[in-house]
């Protein structure tokens, strides 16, 4: 893939940042064994505002599944059933995903396609999807002939419906070594399906031929057969759709079309700066991530309107310390609309009578801060007072909340502060941290409209301010005479031991940093010495091991470049963002929340909002901002 550096409009091109994605994105073929580049496994195809995932995977399957959501959360991702095609070759043999050669447009819009080259074949699978709510995918085989005598060829397209974690590999979050096996769909039962003609269904769900074709159903299989004859240096085609209900058009030209048509309307109100904008490389990178974001933002499938803010992979759940970035992303592109429905949601959705905000399926103890930044944040960005007036009640009842919650010390008591929380600890630079900038981005928010909850919030904000910093001094006191400066995770770091033992995110490190209670850059070499030490962090810039191989990316790295950028280094900010890029991202542009140095094919979580709405605010940063080294 190539990143121009033409002059545009009269603007310099913006070189160091074009240089920094032309090496990251790179995919080192000789590096065979370690830290290569991660994989693209799996693309969505749907727009914004649907309520279907539609996604294509790397070894020839798309899946349709609905997004499913019950107020109380009490949906589980094991009751999830959807239905799939998957397409193979002659002897039913699937073909090798880490073969297929995954198309990049230029414009960022998901017209998805791969190719594998097999002899004089190009064997090609493209898919989209009209914007609607409801879509339907449609897909393309195309096969051209690049020798001089007809090519006979067989294919086959396995269709099965049942749980989402028995069609796709590793699902909901893959957080395997990818490696889908057609001999699962085998063992699952076919006899639900019905063919007619160029249909087949089972109750409202299909798989319909749109080619003129013949296609032979195979009961015993659950396979539609059919044979493409290519003539030399000629192609050949075979369209088909897989949805639920009614198809809504006419052919995969007829939605493609559509698919384009959805799109340009949908990225109309993009904001990008100048030297994005104006440079090629960076302007498709940038519009990948906003198609990817706003893909995440779903409706629910039982006709209700209002956003459930997705973070990606298959998962229909909410996170609103992952929403936070995710918002923030979108507040940067221009999608200020679409923050407001998802606050819309967390304070109308979301939030108990006692002012504790959710969801409350996953239960973060800083889940209630998380909504209020969100909240607050959007309205001091966007100057946004109709917003604030309209929800400042419901935000002044959840901060109440966490008021009502911190006990003698000043801070929250053990909750549950992840996941992956091993203990209920005071996880106070993950929670405490997360409350304290909440209520001071409401002070702040509250002086910007002039509301009366100022002074509350600003007393609430210094006191809660006092306590953190509190902890933060005698850290730097215990390590005085040291060259190192460990922070540590609970408060008085007496249960640190376990939580290492335990493997617990090292995340904390970065929200300290990320509120501004460390800003020195000597005080930030000593605390990345220490972590580079215990092998939390590693020297080409990433800082949060999750253990053995695997590393946790795409949320820490951010809190450490704007961390060096405000202790005015540069040089270790750019390293940052490159190993951001190079380790989270796929040469297709495609984010994931964990890596694996000695395997690409590891791929957790992908697409994943979140990690776009981090990105977004580096590069932004970096293009309005240039790095100086």
């Amino acid at each position: 893939m190539s990143l121009s550096t033409t002059t545009c409009g009269g603007h310099e091109p913006y070189t160091e940042l074009v240089n920094i994605l032309k090496e990251a994105l790179r995919d080192d073929v000789s590096q065979t064994e370690r830290w290569r580049k991660p994989k693209t496994t799996r693309r969505y195809l749907q727009g914004p505002l649907a309520e279907r995932l539609l996604v294509f995977f790397r070894e020839g399957k798309i899946l349709y599944g609905d997004v499913h959501h019950l107020d109380d959360w009490s949906f589980r991702y094991r009751h999830v059933r959807s239905h799939a095609v998957w397409l193979v070759g002659p002897n039913d043999e699937p073909f090798d995903f880490k073969k297929a050669e995954l198309n990049v447009t230029e414009d960022g819009l998901p017209a998805h396609s791969q190719t594998w080259h097999e002899g004089d074949l190009d064997i090609s699978l493209a898919a989209c999807a009209p914007v609607v709510r409801k879509p339907s995918a449609y897909a393309r085989l195309m096969v051209k002939n690049n020798g001089t005598t007809e090519v006979s060829r067989d294919f086959a397209l396995f269709i099965r419906a049942a749980k989402e974690d028995r069609l796709v590999f590793g699902a909901p979050d893959i957080y395997k070594i990818y490696d889908p096996q057609l001999d699962t769909w085998l063992k699952l039962p076919s006899d639900d399906w019905l063919a007619d003609n160029k249909i087949i269904r089972s109750n409202d769900r299909f798989v319909e031929v749109l080619s003129d074709t013949e296609t032979r159903w195979d009961a015993e299989k659950g396979a539609w057969r059919f044979t493409l004859v290519i003539p030399p240096n000629g192609t050949a085609t075979f369209d088909f759709a897989i949805g639920k209900g009614i198809r809504e058009c006419e052919n995969y030209d007829a939605a493609y079309d559509e698919m384009r048509k959805g799109w340009i309307v949908a990225l109309a109100p993009l904001r990008l700066p100048k030297r994005i904008a104006n440079t090629p490389g960076l302007l498709r990178f940038v519009r990948h991530q906003a198609v990817q974001m706003l893909q995440c933002l779903a409706l629910p499938d039982d006709g209700r309107d209002f956003i459930i803010p997705r973070q990606g992979g298959l998962q229909r759940c909410v996170w609103p310390g992952e929403v936070w970035p995710y918002a923030a992303g979108l507040d940067l592109l221009g999608y200020h609309d679409y923050v407001e429905q998802i606050i819309d949601f967390f304070f109308t959705k979301c939030q108990k009578p006692t002012g504790e905000a959710g969801p409350f399926r996953n239960h973060w103890a800083s889940d209630t801060a998380s909504v209020i930044v969100i909240f607050a944040r959007h309205c001091l960005e966007a100057n946004a007072a109709a917003c604030w007036k309209k929800y400042v009640n419901a935000a002044a009842k959840a901060f109440q909340w966490i008021e009502s919650q911190r006990d003698e010390t000043g801070l929250f008591p053990p909750m549950r502060s992840t996941d992956e929380d091993p203990l209920k600890f005071r996880s106070w630079a993950y929670t405490d941290i997360r409350n304290w900038m909440a209520y001071d981005m409401l002070a702040h928010a509250a002086a910007q409209f002039n509301d009366l909850n100022e002074k509350k919030f600003r007393k609430a904000a210094d006191d809660y301010r006092r306590v953190l910093q509190k902890i933060v001094d005698d850290v730097r006191a215990a390590n005085d005479d040291s060259d190192e400066l460990v922070i540590p995770i609970s408060h008085d770091g007496k249960a640190d031991p376990e939580l290492v033992k335990k493997n617990f995110f090292q995340l904390h490190v970065g929200r300290v940093l990320d509120a501004e209670f460390i800003t020195d850059a000597d005080e930030m070499i000593r605390i990345r010495r220490g972590m580079l030490r215990r092998g939390i962090a590693s020297e080409n810039g990433l800082y949060s091991r999750k253990g053995g191989d695997t590393w946790y990316v795409g949320l820490v790295e951010n809190q450490w470049y704007f961390g060096w950028r405000r202790a005015g280094r540069d040089d270790l900010a750019k390293q940052t963002l490159e190993a951001f890029l190079r380790f989270t991202c796929t040469s297709e542009d495609y984010l994931c929340e964990r890596y694996m140095e000695t395997n690409p094919w590891y791929l957790p979580w992908s697409p994943n909002a979140s990690a776009s709405g981090r990105l977004i605010a580096m590069l932004y940063d970096a293009a309005e901002h240039p790095l100086q080294l």
